[in-house]
């Protein structure tokens, strides 16, 4: 979903799905000028490209990023 409609949000929360990227993250969030703080939460199975993303957020204080995927046997790779 596209936010560039909520200008002045401060903190936003977010968990990804395995249909999500960060790009798109990055491309939802790109109008939100006055954001101060971000915290995204992942947890599945799928790879996510982490490097070459870029947040346009110049307020940006504070960024977690949580992400957790099950490890999975020897016998199950």
């Amino acid at each position: 979903e596209d936010l560039h409609g909520m200008t002045k949000l401060r903190i936003l929360k977010i968990r990804l799905t395995s249909e999500t990227s960060l790009e798109t993250l990055s491309a939802s969030i790109g109008g939100v000028r006055h954001l101060e703080d971000l915290e995204v939460e992942y947890e599945g199975s799928k790879r996510m490209k982490l490097d070459g993303t870029l947040l346009d957020c110049m307020n940006l204080k504070q960024v977690e990023l949580n992400i957790r995927v099950p490890i999975l046997s020897d016998g199950l790779h």
